[in-house]
């Protein structure tokens, strides 16, 4: 299956298992990069942003105010310690990508729609040293390791910090301005695999000249669309396996010559194979 979009929105894929319910494969090859190592399976992916708001006040006296910024900061820190917690198959890793935040212009923040880009959700702000800042947005990337994760619980998450950082406010100021999630937008959310011992042992055997016994931990790499495959049976076996590779997404990135040598004999074996059986 040769398809485009590998990399980000995973089109390519999406649109094959949307009109090819019935194919449930028992083995699975990605040619995608692992760097000469194998491996057989991936953590899922998922992208989402939200904006809180809170108030502002003047610079002089910020206990009036409800800072946007702090609250924004004591949230991602629970976000980030929830997810070091959930190691089940494999790590979750968190990624705070981006960060906006400062005094909003108008009265509302933006709303995306489904299939919006992120950035179509950051408020118009400006920055204001004389002011607590009352809204902040910030773009997250997790990869989760396992099917807990998933982007209710993050917000679940989110909420929760929330609610504890307006009692910490009340408590120290001792008036009531809650700051609020104003918006929580899910971009996408795809789930990994794992797959079952010895389910992809052919595949081993006939690329053992590239990988040389060398598997990869799949909590050190990203996500692979064909999970949207490897997920709909169990059973299935998916390997992800390429040629020995250096300075990935680079300018100046390389492929060993024998490594990918023995990748193309390793994809005769198995072409071979299957002809014949």
């Amino acid at each position: 299956l040769f398809y485009y979009d590998e990399e980000y929105d995973f089109e390519g894929m999406r649109n094959f298992v949307k009109r090819h319910p019935s194919i449930r494969p028992k083995l699975i090859l990605s040619v995608c990069g692992s760097s000469a190592k194998i491996v057989g399976g991936c953590r899922g992916c998922m992208e989402f942003c939200f904006t809180i708001k809170g108030h502002s006040a003047h610079a002089s006296r910020t206990h009036l105010g409800r800072s946007a910024i702090k609250a924004m900061y004591f949230i991602t820190e629970a976000v980030t310690g929830w997810c070091k917690d959930q190691n089940g198959p494999y790590r979750t890793s968190c990624n705070i990508a981006a960060v906006h935040a400062g005094t909003l212009r108008s009265k509302d923040v933006p709303q995306p729609k489904s299939g919006d880009h992120p950035t179509k959700s950051i408020p118009q702000m400006r920055e204001s040293a004389t002011k607590v800042p009352n809204v902040a947005w910030t773009h997250i990337d997790i990869r989760p390791g396992g099917p807990q994760v998933t982007i209710q619980a993050v917000k679940n998450v989110i909420e929760k910090a929330l609610a504890q950082w307006n009692d910490i406010q009340n408590i120290k100021h001792g008036e009531h301005k809650p700051a609020t999630l104003e918006m929580f937008y899910p971009r996408f959310e795809v789930s990994g695999y794992a797959s079952p011992e010895n389910s992809f042992k052919a595949i081993e055997e006939d690329f053992q000249k590239v990988h040389k016994g060398v598997f990869a931990d799949p909590s050190e790499h990203g996500y692979v669309d064909v999970a949207m495959m490897a997920s709909r049976d169990p059973s299935c076996g998916a390997v992800i396996m390429s040629p020995k590779r250096g300075n990935e997404h680079a300018a100046d990135e390389w492929i060993d010559i024998e490594s990918l040598q023995a990748d193309r004999d390793g994809v005769v074996k198995l072409l071979s194979r299957y002809k014949k059986s």
